[in-house]
């Protein structure tokens, strides 16, 4: 028979393990192990996580729960500097004890090492956080790692930009400027500030102050003109707000005193003194009757005068519970109005400043967070609900019930005194246009969603495990709210305020099933809510959201276990690996992975999404393991990464960062920010060895070893249960020997980590870390070792990290492994004459075999030698085989290329040649 020739060049099809060897389709691998065969024509080394100066490393960090503890938010100004632009992004790290810190990664791409510690810190951050971020604003709730678990505060890290009552004018006449943004000046007082407009005799129109230095230097938007100028006079308007604020859910009300409101009847002609500015911060609504309208008041008859409330407004107008008035609920110097004619009215808001100076400043930090005011009002005698009459903007002015555009503020002067009876003529105000009848419209559960009634008690607080943004909505679930704890409820925020929930506010698709809401999701117009042991779809597209699917069996136990891609939702749990797509859910390891394979992958496994290669990451544990599966979203194949992360803690959640980074904290250390990239050159490092332990049971570990090396050699580490003179194991030929005297019978397997981290960690060779029932044991020199191993102890020895005495572009573990190759006829007999490798980037330990089987089933393998080629031209590596008596006359042939590998590692094809003998 002629030669023949078989070409293997797609190897897209990845890892199948669901299948024989022999069933694969040929561009399918029975082992794929730290190969990455997404790309057809082309097999490389899998990606890996890494920790470099790119995210540098925080400092006090505590180790996180597995699974928990990072998150990644925007902004467009930064953190530490809060009047200056960002152009990146924030990275949020659980840090020490109950806090949470932030990375700063100002420009994409770039390295960052500038945390701010501790932006949210004690009882309000626990170790198993819950974030969800909105406008550039973050919030977290989450729980204590207790069993049961306990909710924690939640917490918001928030910021404000506005610039309050901007008719508000402060002049500075010592102003120094050279033809450019920064100035300098006499005045610390801290009246500049970020965000005031500045007009000056050398400065351009409508330009504004950017950022404060200090208390004598500030910059501004656009450059001065005119040269070199000292002590001269620039003007400044409005109160600036430029900062992040930590915060609850709590919408303050006034306790008295600043902030505060108080309310006035002016007369007619408003030239009176009985509206009185007591200080700054306190705001005035002062009521004028005056022109025709509907309104009548009656102060000799208790229920024929008006009654009113106030509202302070925050961040996206979330609005506090009414409140009375300072002054009560009717109107300071109230007379009587309209009886003979019925009159319309004006209302003022006013802020004084609290004394007769023109400069007196209006609001100070304590009003900063406060964004407006609503004042509602009410006839007497008809009780029931107030309705809103006026409406306060900190920026824009008021406008009254019925009105569209804002009135603006004016600065109250000497020469332009505000008619409405104000006892001096500073501050600053803003008035409606006339209100001809009372409100009869806008209530304010029309205004919000929800009545006061409805507001949680507690100062609103409302406890989650989890929660996500979709439809310009908050969702949270597994709530606590008014001291009622629902596992199985999502509350939704109003639109556009994301910390506003209330109890009747709620999505419930399955109650009372002996579950809970573990993760929340969202793809399009639907979110997916998770239990332990189900998913649920709800179509959130209209008004009223409704169950749409639910699939038994496919639960996580955490948000970690779930990510969102460009194609769906993927999730993990000890089953499989999920999509929704939108329309349908599926399995993507079902005929692909084993069931066997798949009970690696624990409760604790995470998932993320390298948009950079469209693949998903499953990591199989997220307490301290190294391996996981990858699935590659295009061609639909898998492999097998087992250095994934260098983990020697627990590690957190996976998120996606800019500059299309996949992130994961902890790892080698709790304060590693890791993210996926190639696998760089390996600097020299010591070899660390991971012991799982085992107890004692009856002196079941005496006179028993395990092997591990260092700068001697050799090291026996042997045990002498209750230092009873047991013989130290013979016949191993050891370089050094370590006795280990301190376990006693039925130790448990803590002392039995202990007692061992304690006799091998005394000596110089070796460093020593107790992980519970684990040893980690790390040469004290950077050196390539052998690896440790077991000797009959039971425990489970394995080589975290591979030691190296220099720089190395080589990594261990790869193995590939082709289908197994009948070369078209399963029945006949045929001699291999040769294999062809092409690739580039050999190694040395780069191995290449074939495996022939039997009639039995007994596998052989037979090394063929090395592709070990080191530069980066292509090259071919031809294997004859034609002599090799173990490779003639077989029915299959299997190919297998495993050991060490460069990191460049590509290898292009696999060519055999072989002549068919027929069947015999």
């Amino acid at each position: 028979m002629p030669k023949q020739v078989i070409t293997l060049n797609d190897f897209s099809g990845g890892l199948v393990t669901d299948k024989s060897d022999r069933a694969l389709e040929p561009n399918e691998l029975a082992e794929c192990t730290n190969f990455d065969v997404s790309s057809k024509g082309k097999i490389v080394a899998s990606r890996i996580f890494k920790q470099t100066s790119l995210y540098g490393q925080n400092s006090g960090g505590a180790e996180a729960d597995p699974g928990y503890g990072l998150t990644v938010f925007s902004n467009d100004y930064l953190s530490s500097a809060p009047s200056t632009v960002n152009t990146g992004e924030f990275i949020v790290l659980k840090g020490g004890a109950n806090e949470l810190d932030l990375l700063e990664v100002s420009t994409v791409g770039e390295n960052a090492s500038s945390w701010d510690n501790n932006i949210l810190s004690g009882s309000v951050t626990q170790i198993r956080q819950a974030f969800y971020a909105a406008e550039g604003d973050l919030f977290v709730g989450g729980t204590t790692s207790a069993s049961p678990p306990l909710f924690a505060i939640p917490a918001s890290y928030t910021f404000h930009k506005q610039l309050q009552i901007p008719s508000w004018v402060f002049t500075d006449a010592t102003c120094d400027y050279n033809n450019g943004t920064t100035i300098a000046h006499d005045n610390d007082s801290g009246a500049v500030q970020v965000g005031q407009k500045v007009t000056g005799g050398d400065i351009a129109a409508d330009t504004y102050v950017t950022a404060v230095a200090s208390g004598t230097s500030f910059t501004i938007s656009n450059a001065t003109t005119g040269g070199s100028k000292t002590d001269q006079t620039l003007t400044f308007y409005g109160i600036g707000v430029h900062k992040w604020s930590v915060g609850t859910q709590d919408k303050s009300v006034p306790t008295g005193g600043a902030p505060g409101q108080k309310i006035y009847q002016s007369t007619t002609t408003g030239t009176g003194t009985t509206t009185a500015s007591s200080a700054a911060d306190i705001m005035h609504w002062v009521i004028k009757p005056s022109g025709s309208g509907l309104w009548t008041n009656d102060q000799s008859e208790t229920s024929e005068v008006h009654e009113f409330m106030g509202t302070w407004l925050y961040k996206n107008d979330t609005e506090s519970d009414m409140f009375a008035l300072e002054t009560g609920n009717t109107m300071t110097g109230a007379a009587d109005f309209g009886l003979t004619d019925a009159t319309g009215l004006y209302v003022q808001a006013w802020y004084g400043g609290g004394t007769t100076t023109g400069d007196a400043v209006p609001v100070t930090g304590t009003s900063e967070l406060i964004y407006g005011a609503r004042l509602y009002s009410r006839f007497a005698g008809d009780g029931g609900d107030y309705y809103l009459l006026a409406e306060m903007n900190m920026e824009k002015g008021i406008k009254g019930d019925g009105e569209t555009e804002w009135h603006a503020w004016a600065a109250q002067t000497s020469a332009a005194p505000k008619a409405f009876d104000q006892s001096h003529d500073t501050g600053d105000s803003c008035e409606t246009g006339l209100i001809a009848a009372p409100p009869a419209l806008l209530t304010y559960k029309i205004l919000n969603g929800f009545s006061t009634d409805d507001i949680p008690t507690d100062s609103r607080r409302v406890d989650f495990k989890c929660g996500l943004i979709a439809n310009s909505r908050a969702y949270i679930g597994n709530v606590r709210i008014n001291g009622r704890s629902y596992g199985d409820r999502i509350l939704k925020s109003p639109i556009f305020q994301y910390d506003v929930f209330t109890e009747d506010n709620y999505l419930d698709v399955a109650i009372n099933d002996g579950d809970q809401i573990t993760a929340l999701a969202a793809h399009g117009d639907r979110i997916l809510q998770f239990k332990n042991s189900a998913v649920y779809i709800i179509n959130v597209s209209k008004e009223l959201e409704f169950l749409e699917d639910e699939q038994q069996g496919a639960g996580v136990a955490f948000q970690a276990a779930v990510t969102t891609t460009p194609f769906g939702v993927v999730w993990v749990n000890t089953n499989g690996c999920y999509l929704y797509d939108g329309e349908k859910i599926s399995q993507l390891q079902l005929g692909k992975l084993s069931s066997t394979d798949w009970e690696n992958v624990t409760s604790l496994a995470t998932i993320g999404y390298d948009s950079a290669h469209q693949q998903v990451i499953v990591l199989w544990d997220s307490s301290a393991e190294t391996t996981a599966f990858v699935f590659d979203a295009e061609t639909g194949g898998w492999h097998k990464v087992t250095d994934m992360v260098n983990t020697s803690v627990n590690t957190t959640n996976m998120v996606n960062a800019r500059g299309d980074k996949l992130l994961v904290g902890g790892g080698a250390t709790a304060d590693d920010i890791n993210f996926l990239a190639d696998r760089s050159t390996i600097a020299a490092q010591p070899e660390i060895t991971k012991v799982v332990c085992v107890a004692d049971s009856s002196d079941s570990l005496d006179g028993k070893y395990f092997l591990v090396y260092g700068n001697t050699g050799k090291t026996l580490v042997w045990i002498d249960t209750d230092n009873s003179g047991t013989s130290k194991p013979s016949g191993l030929s050891e370089d050094l020997a370590l006795e280990i005297t301190g376990i006693a019978t039925n130790d448990p397997v803590e002392k039995v980590a202990i007692e061992i981290a304690n006799t091998v960690g005394d000596h110089a060779e070796f460093l020593t870390e107790v992980q519970g029932d684990t040893v980690i044991i790390t040469d004290a020199s950077n050196a390539t070792r052998t690896d440790a191993s077991d000797g009959d102890a039971g425990f489970t020895v394995t080589t975290f990290q591979q030691g190296t005495g220099s720089t190395s572009s080589a990594y261990t573990g790869f193995s590939l492994k082709t289908k197994v190759l009948d070369l078209g006829n399963p029945e006949s007999n045929k001699n291999l004459l040769e294999v062809a490798v092409v690739y580039k980037y050999g190694d040395a330990a780069a191995s290449v075999k074939i495996i022939t089987t039997a009639d039995d089933g007994t596998a052989t393998p037979t090394t063929l030698g090395v592709i070990d080629q080191t530069d980066g031209e292509v090259t071919t590596k031809e294997f004859d085989t034609s002599g090799t008596a173990a490779l003639q006359g077989n029915k299959t042939y299997q190919v297998e290329i495993s050991g060490t590998m460069d990191r460049r590692v590509e290898i292009t094809s696999i060519t055999l040649t072989y002549r068919d003998l027929g069947v015999h």
